[in-house]
C-alpha cells in the first residue's frame, strides 16, 4: 500500500471512529402521547443535518439522564397524554434542564406542554414554561389542514392540526415568529432562566406523507423547520 492510501485509510478511520464517539446532545422525546409519525418527522430534519440525536422516555428524564443534552424536542401528538404520562419529578427536570440552559423545541403538543397547565380547567400540570397560556387556535375546520400564515413578515401554507396560540404577559419578552392570519401568535420564542424556548402551533417539520391529499400552495416548509433548529443548535 502506497503513502497516500495509508493516509486516506487513517483518515477514514479516524473520521469514522470519531463520528461514532461524537456524543448525543439532542432529545426526541418518543414516550406516551408522541402521534405516530411526529418524532419520526423530527427525526428526518436531524438526518439531514447529520446530527447526534437519539429518542427519549421517561426513565431518560433525570438530571443525570440530561448531562450533556443541549436540545430536548417534544413532538406532535397529545399535550395531556403527554403530562399524565410524566411525573412531577420528570417535569421538574426538564424545567431545571431548561432553567440550567438547555434549549426546547415544542411542536404543537409540545408548545401546549410547555405551558402551566395541558388542559382547559387547569388541573393537569406541563412544564411550566411559558409567560402566559396556550389555547387552541379554532379555524373553521378542525381536522388537519394547511393555514395561511405570516412567517418573518412572509405569507406562507403550512400544515396545522389542533394547534397552539399563545396569550402572553403584558410584561413577558417573547419575540413572535410567526402568526397566524388573525394576527395572533403561531410560533414564538423566548428564554426560560438561561435557556432558549421556541413553541409552535403549526408544523412546519411536516413532510410530503403529511401533506399529499392537502392543497399546499408553496409546498414544502421544512427549511422553516431547520431555521428553528439553527436557533437552538
Amino acid at each position: 500500500m502506497g503513502f497516500r492510501s495509508i493516509v486516506l485509510a487513517l483518515y477514514i478511520l479516524s473520521s469514522t471512529t470519531m463520528a461514532a464517539a461524537s456524543p448525543t446532545n439532542i432529545y426526541i422525546y418518543n414516550d406516551k402521547g408522541d402521534c405516530d409519525g411526529c418524532s419520526g418527522a423530527v427525526a428526518e430534519l436531524l438526518d439531514q443535518r447529520r446530527a447526534q440525536y437519539a429518542y427519549a422516555q421517561k426513565p431518560d428524564i433525570t438530571a443525570r439522564g440530561l448531562v450533556g443534552i443541549k436540545l430536548w424536542i417534544q413532538p406532535g401528538g397529545d399535550g395531556i397524554e403527554m403530562a399524565l404520562h410524566l411525573k412531577d419529578k420528570h417535569k421538574e427536570a426538564l424545567r431545571n434542564f431548561v432553567a440550567a440552559g438547555g434549549n426546547y423545541l415544542g411542536l404543537c403538543a409540545g408548545a401546549f406542554f410547555a405551558d402551566h397547565f395541558v388542559d382547559d380547567a387547569n388541573t393537569i400540570p406541563g412544564l411550566g414554561l411559558l409567560p402566559g397560556v396556550s389555547r387552541d387556535f379554532s379555524p373553521i375546520n378542525k381536522d388537519e389542514m394547511i393555514l395561511d400564515i405570516i412567517w418573518n413578515n412572509i405569507r406562507r401554507f403550512m400544515y396545522f392540526q389542533d394547534g397552539a396560540t399563545f396569550d402572553l404577559h403584558p410584561s413577558a419578552r417573547v419575540h413572535t415568529i410567526a402568526r397566524y392570519s388573525t394576527g395572533e401568535p403561531a410560533v414564538i420564542e423566548f428564554r426560560y432562566g438561561a435557556g432558549h424556548v421556541i413553541l409552535s402551533g403549526v408544523h412546519p417539520e411536516a413532510n410530503n406523507e403529511w401533506r399529499k391529499n392537502l392543497n399546499d400552495p408553496d409546498g414544502d416548509d421544512t427549511y422553516l423547520a431547520q431555521e428553528l433548529l439553527d436557533k437552538l443548535l
